[in-house]
């Protein structure tokens, strides 16, 4: 799969922002911006959580990090590593987050005939919402 973060321009790499994408390295799961800055603030205490929201937008914009909607919560950042996201299960109930195969993710062929139609495909988040097994009371299907 191309790297389709590499394909736009990078974004300068300030204290603020190298320490936010460390953060989405690192963790390697889903966060939200006030964990992100809480994270950063140990090593960075004056960052403030609107530098932090305005990285994450950044980051999204450039195919650098993926942001997950969870309706009637926060809003989840994940590291993109080349160019796409893993895809994810969120329930609608508990805001539950679980990660799904990456084989579910959009293949390359799909991502090329989107080029072939004109279209700038600058990196792509595949999430999937429903009820978990938790909030459906442990139920089967």
């Amino acid at each position: 799969m191309q790297n389709f973060a590499m394909m736009r321009r990078i974004p300068r790499m300030t204290v603020q922002r190298r320490l936010v994408l460390e953060v989405l390295r690192r963790e390697g799961r889903p966060l939200s911006a006030k964990e992100i800055h809480r994270s950063i603030r140990q090593r960075l205490p004056k960052v403030s959580l609107e530098t932090v929201y305005r990285t994450l937008n950044l980051f999204v914009a450039q195919g650098m990090a993926a942001a997950i909607y969870i309706p009637g919560g926060s809003t989840r950042y994940v590291h993109v590593a080349g160019g796409s996201s893993r895809p994810y299960f969120v329930c609608l109930r508990c805001g539950a987050l679980e990660p799904l195969p990456r084989e579910l993710a959009p293949s390359a062929g799909v991502l090329t005939s989107f080029r072939e139609k004109g279209m700038e495909v600058t990196g792509y988040s595949y999430v999937v919402y429903g009820i978990c097994r938790r909030c459906r009371g442990g139920e089967e299907g």
